[in-house]
Formats: C-alpha cells, structure tokens, sequence
C-alpha cells in the first residue's frame, strides 16, 4: 500500500504578483481570492519524479481547486480524480491592518505566523485545520486499504499537515516532506 502526495504546479497567480508586490491589508484578500481561482502557469511543468509517482495510482484525490485540478491533468493522471474541498489548503487569516502596505510575501508570512499562534480572521482555526488533515489521512488511509495505491494532488501546508498524521499512523516516508511546487510524497504502510 502506498499513499503519494504531489502538491500542484506554479500558480498563474506568479504572473501578476512578485513576492515583494506592495499590498494594503484590503488588498490581500483580493490577492487570496485571486490565487483560489489561479490554474498552473503555462511555464510551470511537472519533475520527473512527480509523473513517475502519478503513474499506476487506483485512486486519486484532490482539493477541486483550479491548480490542483489542472496539476493532476499535466500528470496523466488516468485514475479517476475525486474533489473534495477537505484537501484545500487553510486559509490564513486576512483583512486586519487594512491601510497598512507591506510586500506580499511579508503578508504571507505574518499571517501563517498570528495563525498559527491562534489568530482566525476570516479563516478556519489551526485546531480545526489539524483536525481536517487527520479526517484527509483517515480517508486516504482507507482508500489505500481497499484499492492499494492513492494520490493526492494537493498544497504544501495541507499536505504536510496529512504527511504528519499519516506517520503518527506509521505509514513510512522514504524522506522528509517535501512543499515545493511539483514536490512529491511517497508513503508505505
């Protein structure tokens, strides 16, 4: 039994905005809802590695959002892809300091930061967040008790939060989680 996990391509989003884009607090919200509706750069295409894990799947899984849909469609996936929105990335926490201008990737930062300290403007808790990733494991886990190999096309905090679960599951990981675009999990059992 396997369970691998790719998180999707470079976001076209990448087009518009640099990580050092000024941005007022009103303005990342925009920016966020933007970023959900982004599909996978043109430019951006799959490593080796990640076509090599979405070959020979039974299942595959993903969030339903544009990137991850088109991410498993540049794999070849041939598996039939169930969306399901429990394997979307947390939000973070957003509109606050709203006059305030600081690069986007700053934002980025500051917001996973407060979240994680507990903060949850506009968005889910990171008690509740733990909590979706420990249902995502549970119901990757028994569709890789019942079909042998699963996939996942998903985003990097989401993913890692799954990876962590799946090991306190003792599912084994050949390396540490990987969250770069294209990056590949592969977990045995």
């Amino acid at each position: 039994m396997e369970i691998r996990l790719i998180r999707h391509g470079k976001p076209q989003f990448w087009e518009n905005y640099e990580p050092y884009t000024l941005m007022s607090g009103d303005g990342i919200t925009a920016a966020l809802t933007e970023y959900d509706k982004s599909g996978v750069l043109p430019t951006s295409r799959p490593t080796k590695l990640s076509i090599e894990a979405a070959e020979g799947v039974d299942v595959a899984f993903c969030s339903g959002l544009k990137r991850a849909v088109e991410t498993a469609s540049l794999l070849g996936v041939s598996a039939k892809l169930i969306e399901d929105p429990l394997f979307a990335e947390p939000e973070v926490p957003h509109g606050f300091w709203k006059k305030a201008k600081l690069p986007l990737a700053i934002w980025i930062g500051i917001s996973r930061v407060i979240w994680a300290l507990g903060y949850t403007l506009n968005c889910e808790s990171i008690k509740k967040a733990r909590a979706r990733a420990e249902k995502a494991a549970n119901v990757l886990i028994t569709a890789a008790n019942q079909n042998g190999t699963v996939l996942l096309v998903g985003h990097s905090l989401m993913n890692n939060m799954i990876f962590r679960s799946l090991r306190r599951h003792k599912w084994k990981a050949s390396r540490l989680f990987n969250g770069k675009f294209w990056g590949c999990n592969v977990l045995r059992r």
